[in-house]
């Protein structure tokens, strides 16, 4: 081996005699003073990294922005949804209430016509059972009068129309209110047509019978 071989091998030393490589400054001028192979390659490998991380970047902001729009699609299906629901749930409540109040009308209708039945019954059973027991009235005011007083708790009708349990409210009322009812004739003598009736010559005071009335079939 010659000097000259010996002295390119060498590493070269700072000024002091140290014995240490010298280190460049930085590795921009380190790069630069490198052969143009290395740059080359140096800049290639950079090159590719940035490539890799610009599409990096851009691969998560479109899955970003693919969640941020499905969120916000979610988000407005769920409003359309709920509004759907809340219209579907106004309209059926309104359907709700126009059944309730048209039953309600029915029932009323219905409660009404049963009260009128009602009513007619009872009144055909009380004069049947007074014709039956050959009872007269005093009068046709008397008759009504009658028929608003007797006590038709204990009456009952049947699906079919019967009724039982007149009998005893019609002797009932002969007795406590017989002033209600014509007086036989007496032998030898004229009927006076108001002994027996009291000073109202057998018709009741007009509010009492109407207040009687409601509380027959229930008029508030």
């Amino acid at each position: 081996m010659s000097d000259s071989d010996s002295t390119s091998n060498t590493p070269q030393t700072d000024g002091g005699g140290t014995g240490e490589t010298q280190t460049p400054e930085d590795f921009e001028k380190w790069l630069a003073a490198q052969p143009d192979l290395v740059r080359a390659s140096y800049q290639q490998h950079v090159s590719g990294l940035k490539s890799a991380l610009d599409s990096e970047r851009t691969q998560r902001k479109a899955i970003e922005k693919a969640e941020k729009d499905r969120k916000a699609a979610e988000d407005k299906a769920k409003d359309n949804a709920e509004a759907q629901r809340l219209a579907e749930e106004k309209r059926f409540q309104e359907l709700a209430d126009k059944a309730k109040e048209r039953a309600d009308g029915l029932e009323g209708q219905l409660r009404e016509a049963q009260e009128k039945i009602w009513g007619f019954t009872m009144r055909r059973a009380f004069q049947a059972e007074a014709t039956k027991q050959q009872l007269d009235f005093a009068s046709p005011e008397a008759q009504e009068d009658a028929f608003m007083l007797a006590d038709l708790a204990s009456v009952e009708m049947a699906e079919d129309g019967t009724v039982k349990g007149m009998e005893d409210v019609v002797k009932a009322l002969k007795k406590q209110k017989g002033y209600l009812f014509a007086q036989p004739r007496q032998p030898g003598g004229n009927l006076n047509a108001n002994e027996g009736r009291g000073s109202g010559g057998g018709k009741l005071p007009e509010q009492q019978l109407r207040d009687e009335a409601r509380r027959r079939f229930g008029i508030a």
